[in-house]
């Protein structure tokens, strides 16, 4: 095993190669710690794996959230048990440790056993059970949530909870968002590390048109692209975040003409090809608007 690990690794440098080797006959793959049994050897055992860095915490028993979501964590703590543990004492030590788990988390013991009693046992009343005519999805407040449930059930509505202010809801929000990738009808410029920028317009949202731009990169459409032929030629590497816009123009023929400007008047920054024709005695008057801030420039 280890040469094999070693001539892994040798074959290709940056490939990431881990040997590990079982101790005391036992190996975990994912969440499975397979175990060789001593006095059989053809026979393997598996059990819940558990790393050291576990530290089993669940969501506790007193947070705000319906009681379906804590029988839920009971029930998938359960199935994965039942469908790990390969005999019948090993799935009832699994449990005992579920059930201290739990006590952990201040789930109560009365809870913890109906829950997994109707897990085993569950009801068999599919045959009466009518398909919801809609769907209601509203705030979780305990008391009040749980008759309105009741209320939506008499009318065969299916109630679904949610819990509104969570940490993920106000922690994950808190980049700056770029207002120019969701502009339309602009002309934009995208740098590259060259220093130099490709120049175009779009009538669609500028991040859908950077998307298209790097697909064009990605499967090497050079005849669709001047910006994935620079690539492809040069092996630069473009700064897609730093994509903004030069200038908006809800007009398409006018848009077309301030693109062709922008590409004449910095023709030795960018490596962009011409869309609209533009004679070349209008620069000087295009010079006038750039100084008078009427036509913006790189």
């Amino acid at each position: 095993m280890e040469y094999l690990n070693n001539v892994l690794k040798a074959s290709n440098g940056d490939a990431y190669s881990n040997l590990e080797l079982e101790e005391n006959n036992k190996l975990p793959f994912l969440d499975v710690m397979v175990s060789k049994n001593v006095q059989e050897t053809s026979n393997l055992q598996t059990n819940v794996y558990r790393k050291k860095t576990n530290t089993n915490r669940y969501l506790n028993f007193d947070s705000n959230h319906h009681l379906s979501v804590k029988k839920g964590i009971i029930k998938s703590l359960y199935d994965r048990a039942k469908l790990v543990s390969s005999n019948l004492n090993i799935f009832d030590q699994e449990k005992d440790h579920i059930k201290n788990i739990l006590k952990e988390n201040a789930y109560p013991e009365g809870f913890v056993e109906k829950t997994l009693l109707q897990i085993e046992n569950p009801p068999n009343n599919n045959q009466n059970r009518q398909n919801p005519t809609s769907n209601m999805t509203i705030p979780y407040i305990p008391r009040i949530s749980e008759r309105l449930k009741r209320l939506g059930n008499e009318f065969n509505i299916r109630t679904i909870f949610k819990t509104n202010n969570t940490l993920r809801s106000i922690l994950t929000h808190t980049k700056p968002k770029n207002k120019d990738q969701n502009e339309k009808n602009c002309i934009y410029k995208i740098p590259c590390q060259c220093g130099k920028h490709y120049i175009g317009e779009t009538s669609r949202p500028l991040d859908v048109r950077v998307k298209e731009h790097k697909n064009y990169v990605r499967d090497y459409q050079v005849d669709r692209s001047h910006l994935a032929k620079h690539v492809w030629d040069n092996g630069h590497q473009i700064n897609w975040k730093q994509a903004s816009i030069i200038q908006k123009e809800p007009n398409f023929g006018k848009r077309k003409l301030k693109e062709s400007a922008c590409i004449k008047l910095n023709v030795n920054n960018c490596f962009s090809a011409e869309t609209a024709s533009l004679n070349a005695t209008w620069l000087p008057l295009l010079q006038k608007d750039v100084n008078n801030k009427k036509l913006k420039i790189l």
